[in-house]
């Protein structure tokens, strides 16, 4: 099934398009005008499960048009599959493929269709220099939800790196509008709900690699799983989605990080190392608010009902809440900048092999993905057991670092661990994991510390809440204490265990 490049548009983004595709369009685009007409049962089975089924009369002619989402590949959307509509009826005996035909009537479990709403659209096609095609409709939907909504929407054919550097020219600072879904799963969400969806927080997805996959196409799957968590948590956190939002951001932009150095001996050159630091740079802009969300989510705020005599907690709650909200509208005004908007556009262009050493640009050209995997988780698990060397007298900057090492290694141990059987991987990830948490919360001391003293600390001004911010560091510096020597135990378990990399090859 071919795919192409969505992207979601507002009025000022979609004008800037035209204007630009007029510019660099070869010839004068084509222009027509489609009804849609959507097709799902009563109970909204189709919609619920993202897909969109359309009858499309464009002149005398009706035709069906179904868009089936399928599992993340990139930022692309699979095209429409069409067939005809005799007359303007539903016919899905008639679907070209037999499998989309078995899974949609499994589906709709012979429940009836129908109507489900309407959408005028008007479509603009331009075709660019290098032979690709650029689709921009204006969809106005009408029903009893979607009435008077306008929709506007581009799309960017045939897809790969060719479709990301027409959108970077085209849209050069609206990098988070790549990936969008389909015209039509975006119009039949909007006939439903009388608006878009809010866009969705998102967390880390396994990526499904393959024992005798090259190392080039195992990168190329990792780092488009890291851009797409990367590029959705940008429009999750802009559009005022809560806490989690800024927390799946950092860990999408570590993780990314992760695999840009797990990759180092295929992806290595000037391109990788600018990346990393952008997103080393925007890691540290967000982790600032993802630390202030926690500290008042997780530790004060619950101080603060548990003891509502104390006035300091509240005080120093509602301190932390104004001090997230300010940081929380700097960051948003930073994702919404040009800086932020190329880095997604690039990063998109780099998952694709734009950038690469010219010697590993090619699938296949590097040495197999497991043969990289284990050089890689080597070197990680070397630099980590020389850290820990003196562990029972690490001071807290050492248990720090260590700590940071620790997620690089579990990040790699997950990218790579698909490329190894199961009964070897489990048991060292799962030790992994578990110390790993541990040191989660001796770095709640540090933060705690960190945040909730000082001069510019919030409220440091105010007496009481003074107070309850020294009983704050001093409960997560006392349980810091207490978890060093539940993490010396666990440690000293995941050095014995024999590293599910370190086998037969």
């Amino acid at each position: 099934m071919s795919s192409c490049l969505h992207l979601a548009l507002d009025s000022p983004t979609s004008r800037s398009l035209v204007r630009r595709a007029g510019t660099v369009g070869v010839g004068p685009p084509a222009r027509w005008s489609e009804r849609w007409v959507f097709v799902d049962t009563a109970q909204g089975a189709l919609r619920q499960a993202g897909v969109a089924l359309v009858l499309v009369r464009r002149g005398r002619t009706w035709t069906h048009r179904l868009v089936w989402p399928t599992a993340e590949d990139g930022p692309w959307s699979p095209s429409p599959v069409a067939w005809p509509a005799p007359v303007g009826r539903t016919d899905l005996s008639a679907l070209p493929d037999p499998n989309l035909r078995k899974r949609l009537a499994r589906l709709l479990a012979k429940d009836p269709v129908g109507p489900a709403g309407e959408a005028s659209v008007r479509r603009t096609v331009w075709t660019l220099p290098e032979g690709g095609q650029l689709c921009h409709d204006r969809i106005a939907l009408a029903g009893p939800d979607g009435t008077g909504l306008i929709l506007t929407h581009a799309s960017l054919a045939p897809s790969g790196a060719s479709a990301l550097a027409a959108a970077a020219a085209l849209l050069p600072d609206a990098g988070e509008r790549i990936g969008a879904g389909s015209p039509e799963i975006a119009a039949r969400a909007a006939l439903a709900g009388g608006a878009s969806p809010s866009p969705l927080v998102r967390h880390a997805h396994p990526v499904p690699l393959a024992p005798d996959q090259s190392a080039t196409s195992a990168a190329t799957a990792v780092l488009r799983e890291c851009a797409a968590q990367v590029r959705a948590n940008v429009v999750a956190l802009r559009a005022g989605a809560g806490s989690e939002a800024p927390h799946q951001l950092r860990v999408g932009l570590r993780r990314l990080r992760a695999a840009l150095r797990l990759f180092d001996s295929v992806l290595g050159g000037p391109e990788t190392e600018r990346l990393a630091s952008e997103a080393r740079g925007l890691a540290g802009d967000v982790g600032v608010l993802r630390d202030l969300d926690a500290m008042l989510e997780d530790v004060v705020g619950p101080e603060a009902v548990a003891h509502p005599d104390e006035p300091g907690f509240v005080r120093l709650a509602d301190a932390l809440r104004r001090r997230g909200d300010g940081v929380r509208a700097d960051l948003v005004r930073a994702l919404a900048g040009a800086r932020v908007q190329r880095f997604l556009i690039d990063l998109a262009l780099f998952a694709e092999g734009t950038g690469w050493p010219e010697a590993h640009a090619a699938a296949g050209a590097a040495p197999s993905a497991r043969t990289i995997g284990r050089a890689a988780l080597a070197r990680r698990w070397k630099k980590t057991r020389k850290l820990a060397r003196d562990f029972d007298r690490m001071d807290t900057e050492a248990r720090h670092t260590l700590r940071k090492e620790l997620k690089k290694l579990r990040y790699g141990a997950e990218f790579l661990g698909p490329l190894f059987p199961t009964r070897q991987v489990a048991p060292f990830t799962q030790r992994l994991k578990v110390l790993q948490e541990v040191f989660g919360t001796l770095n709640d001391a540090a933060t705690a510390e960190a945040l909730l003293s000082g001069p510019d600390a919030p409220a440091s001004r105010d007496p009481a809440a003074a107070r309850a911010a020294g009983r704050v560091i001093g409960a997560r510096i006392a349980r810091a204490e207490q978890d060093w020597t539940r993490a010396q135990a666990l440690w000293r378990k995941l050095e014995r265990t024999r590293p599910f990399w370190d086998g037969p090859a």
